[in-house]
């Protein structure tokens, strides 16, 4: 309105709208608490993922474990292959020394403690992870070496 004087309005008559400063005062911290909300989806997305990747390779390996006597022979030596998924597994079996200096093969020993290490491994290069359980499996002492 040409001519108008905002000094004559009384101070309720001018406190209709927002400033400009106001609304930008908002529109930041709004951007704010959107930036943190946003960084924090994105860490549990990456967390869950991460977790679900742990999951898979923890039953990887207990699978490759179960293995052990039944597919592979609890016998000492090596053994690698492909998971799928872009998972690999190793296997890794050896006499187990036992207390007492009872390692001896000339001893009569029904069974022989062998420990198996299963490893899974994901991802390439610097982003390499890895997932190892341990475990002690027997073996008649006639069948291994």
């Amino acid at each position: 309105m040409p001519g108008l004087d905002l000094r004559s309005l009384d101070p309720a008559e001018r406190r209709r709208g927002f400033t400009l400063v106001e609304v930008v005062v908002a529109l930041l911290i709004f951007g704010l608490a959107f930036a943190v909300l946003a960084r924090i989806v994105q860490t549990g997305v990456l967390q869950s993922a991460r977790a679900e990747t742990m999951t898979t390779a923890t039953l990887l390996a207990r699978s490759q474990l179960a293995r052990i006597g039944v597919d592979v022979p609890v016998a000492a030596g090596e053994l690698e292959g492909d998971a799928g998924g872009g998972f690999r597994w190793r296997i890794v079996v050896r006499r187990a020394a036992l207390e007492g200096g009872q390692d001896d093969p000339a001893t009569d020993q029904l069974v022989l403690p062998h420990q198996v290490e299963v490893t899974i491994a994901w991802g390439e290069g610097t982003r390499e992870q890895a997932l190892t359980l341990t475990s002690l499996r027997l073996a008649a002492a006639e069948e291994a070496p």
